[in-house]
């Protein structure tokens, strides 16, 4: 069918029409969407077509919307559009990082750049002597292991040469919220870290493991980033390929014992602080020791903690002399054990009533995300009802379908015969059981299918079907 389409786009609190021609691909109305909203293409998510949200991308509009219609409606979402296209207020500390996430090559931190913050690994690789142990073999591995063993889609670099804030900026694209990473080399993050009086966080990025992808979302959730903020300074690096692999151990070796601690099981993060005058590596948490972004939380607070306290127990050792080394008198120990006492109470009162206050704000937060989120589902209830043809005339042809709902309640309704099973989710997401939380459960052996495009009568035993509608 030729001609236009009115797209009618549904952002939130934002509604526009966009018109294109019927053999435009949905790419073309993800860029004008992107011009108006900001919102980027590869963070966009189009509900409200009748294909998977998978594959939409480079199909055209005729394809992709009901054949006789010329007016459509669809609801986007983006990877951070609950939070900013639906007026959600922010935690102060996600507006924090989002402020402080910029195209800037200079420092996160405010730190004038190092001569070194773009220190780049396009150097020739040569043999090192350094390097002969098996330890260092299994890390760097063959210039063939890449191939052999990656299981990612597209890699952050094509290749181990790059920059600390060419691998940053790839990192950041792909995240709404990430940490604040140090911007330099990993030399200059000791340093920084050590300047600080806080242990050094190394977060090691490798798209070799099917892992890390889901390893690096859980260091990039709100709780997660919190603790490091808190506790670190954070320096990360991309270990995907042999040569950055090698440039980082060569660079690493000097600095720190790795053998202690680093194993080949890679993306993980670890710690790095100054203990007993040397550099000390700390536990490796791999994917494989945390699942969810609280027991990342706390397993990161727990190793914060324990390296300040080894931390704090030198210094109270280093307090009992003076600088030349002689006792310090009984009086004086007195005075300043009194003075640190009051400073403790001083700064434990202000600190609950900070928390007091922050309480309170984040309750006023939550009570305004309820509220818009509760307006985005009734939405996107409206939406899908839109994508839900009328019931067929009695004498045409019709699939009847039994629904059993979560509240048990049990429905019946007629569905046109070249129904899809776009629009039997339609339906039911219409009723306020959305496809993103709940899932439509048909009768042994029927499986619902991967294709939301595939017509009902192609897969169902019968054209009359009882099917269960379930939390996810």
């Amino acid at each position: 069918m030729n001609g236009n389409i009115k797209i009618c786009v549904d952002v939130g609190d934002t509604k526009f029409e966009i018109n294109l021609p019927r053999s435009a691909q949905v790419r073309q109305l993800q860029s004008q969407i992107e011009s108006i909203t900001a919102i980027p293409v590869g963070q966009q998510t189009l509900l409200g077509f009748t294909v998977s949200e998978d594959n939409y991308e480079d199909m055209t509009l005729d394809q992709v919307v009901p054949p006789d219609t010329k007016d459509h409606s669809i609801f986007v979402i983006g990877n951070n559009s609950l939070g900013e296209n639906l007026g959600i207020a922010q935690d102060p500390l996600l507006e924090e990082f989002n402020a402080h996430r910029s195209d800037s090559p200079s420092s996160g931190y405010g730190l004038q750049e190092s001569p070194n913050s773009h220190q780049t690994f396009r150097r020739n690789i040569h043999k090192n002597n350094d390097i002969e142990n098996d330890f260092y073999s299994s890390i760097v591995g063959s210039e063939e292991d890449l191939d052999a063993s990656y299981f990612g889609e597209t890699t952050l670099m094509s290749s181990g040469e790059f920059t600390v804030s060419e691998f940053l900026q790839s990192f950041r694209n792909r995240q709404a919220l990430c940490p604040l990473f140090f911007e330099g080399s990993f030399t200059d993050a000791v340093h920084e870290a050590a300047r600080c009086n806080k242990p050094l966080l190394l977060y090691l990025h490798d798209e070799r493991s099917p892992q890390n992808k889901d390893f690096a979302k859980l260091l990039c959730k709100p709780e997660v980033v919190s603790k490091i903020t808190n506790y670190f300074i954070a320096y990360a690096y991309d270990f995907t390929h042999r040569a950055a692999r090698k440039c980082f151990l060569d660079e690493a070796s000097h600095i720190v014992h790795l053998t202690d601690v680093l194993s080949p099981d890679f993306p993980c993060v670890t710690w790095i602080a100054r203990v007993g005058g040397l550099f000390q590596m700390g536990t490796c948490i791999t994917a494989n020791d945390v699942h969810t972004a609280e027991e990342f939380a706390m397993r990161l607070e727990m190793e914060a903690l324990l390296v300040l306290s080894q931390t704090l127990g030198e210094l109270n050792d280093a307090e009992e002399y003076n600088p030349d080394g002689s006792p310090k008198t009984s009086l004086k120990n007195l005075r300043e054990e009194q003075d640190a006492a009051y400073k403790r109470s001083l700064e434990i009162d202000q600190e609950k009533a900070r928390r007091r206050q922050q309480a309170h704000q984040k309750n006023q937060q939550l009570a305004e995300a309820n509220r818009d989120l509760e307006q985005a589902r009734v939405d996107m209830q409206s939406v899908l009802a839109k994508n839900v043809r009328e019931e067929p005339a009695p004498n045409d042809p019709c699939i009847m379908i039994r629904f059993r709902l979560p509240d048990n309640e049990v429905l019946t309704r007629k569905f046109q015969g070249d129904a899809t099973f776009n629009e039997l989710q339609s339906y039911t997401g219409s009723l306020g059981y959305l496809p993103t939380t709940h899932r439509i459960r048909f009768p042994p052996p029927t499986r619902a299918p991967s294709d939301s495009s595939t017509q009902l009568n192609s897969f169902l035993p019968s054209d009359k079907v009882t099917v269960t509608v379930e939390k996810l």
